[in-house]
């Protein structure tokens, strides 16, 4: 009785055996399909969130405090490039721009959270839980290797008439948020707001005034400060805030040397908060000439140096630099 229907046996589970690959293949291919198409309208990381960890997603889009690093990026003057440019150029040169630095976000694992017209906008810690010290490293990270993205792209675009010359500001900055999905039931998104995003776009906004391409906050360069040189810019206040926060600049990761004017630069923003404007004037002065040349910070503190001397400031002078725009 077995021998009959041992063939009869091994056609139906060979059969059942078929059924279940073929139809764990479809649902690989069917994934691999909606895993594509997400990722051409949302961050890989959201993507990776909806389609391997929908409970997880189910409860981000309620609402959840998370701690995240945030980096904006906007090019400079790009709103009076677009008054005299060729619309497919202008497309044609803002996509190479966009295809390094996406490509910078993405290799450091970052959400791509959105562009702002010509501004980036990327997350360290919206959709899977980062260690703080970890996610700001890969966004000042992402920010040097931005920078120096950009540099090679000026270089390649030198010379060429259709094409301009950028330059960029990066904010960064680590702050508690919320995340969640936010706007109209037709039309949803998985965002992330609060004071740390805040924060991190008028960062991005402070770069025009004090002369640099990436400015952190004091958060991120606590969690930091052991893998990078950082250039200390000075107190800042932003506009509708009345505390001031420690604002720098990285200099590149701790394998390099520190450029030897750095203690002495430091050394003269300790004497102007300490009211010695006169000492920290000549501290300023041989930093800038110890940096070679001019130097945006050294000409602003100089600037206010010899104007404090000829008038005292108030008695509740903080040694803060007041932004009247956000």
């Amino acid at each position: 009785m077995l021998i009959p229907m041992a063939m009869p046996l091994l056609v139906f589970c060979g059969i059942g055996l078929f059924g279940l690959v073929f139809k764990f293949v479809l649902e690989q291919m069917e994934r691999a399909r909606v895993r594509s198409v997400l990722d051409r309208y949302v961050s890989r990381n959201v993507a990776e969130l909806v389609l391997t960890e929908s409970d997880e997603f189910e409860k981000a889009l309620l609402g959840q405090r998370r701690w995240v690093t945030a980096l904006f990026s906007d090019i400079r003057g790009f709103t009076t490039m677009t008054e005299g440019s060729v619309p497919e150029e202008l497309v044609e040169q803002l996509n190479e721009y966009f295809y390094k630095m996406v490509d910078a976000v993405l290799a450091a694992d970052g959400t791509l959270q959105q562009f702002i017209g010509d501004a980036i906008m990327a997350i360290w810690g919206n959709t899977h839980t980062l260690e703080p010290a970890a996610g700001a490293y890969q966004a000042v990270r992402t920010a040097l290797a931005m920078q120096a993205a950009l540099a090679e792209l000026n270089a390649r675009w030198a010379g060429n008439p259709s094409r301009r010359q950028y330059r960029i500001g990066i904010g960064v900055n680590h702050g508690e948020v919320i995340v969640g999905s936010l706007g109209h039931p037709r039309r949803m998104e998985f965002t992330t707001i609060g004071d740390g995003i805040n924060t991190a776009a008028r960062l991005e906004t402070a770069t025009q005034y004090f002369g640099g391409v990436i400015l952190v906050g004091e958060a991120v360069e606590s969690l930091t400060r052991d893998k990078f040189h950082y250039r200390r810019v000075g107190l800042i206040r932003f506009k509708g805030k009345t505390k001031a926060i420690e604002v720098y600049t990285p200099l590149g990761e701790r394998g390099a040397a520190l450029p030897g004017w750095v203690e002495g630069y430091h050394g003269a923003i300790g004497l102007y908060r300490q009211r010695e404007f006169e000492r920290a004037e000549a501290a300023f002065e041989a930093a800038s000439a110890e940096m070679g040349g001019e130097d945006c910070l050294c000409e602003m503190y100089l600037k206010r140096c010899r104007e404090y001397i000829a008038a005292a400031p108030a008695a509740d002078w903080d040694g803060a630099w007041t932004l009247t725009e956000k």
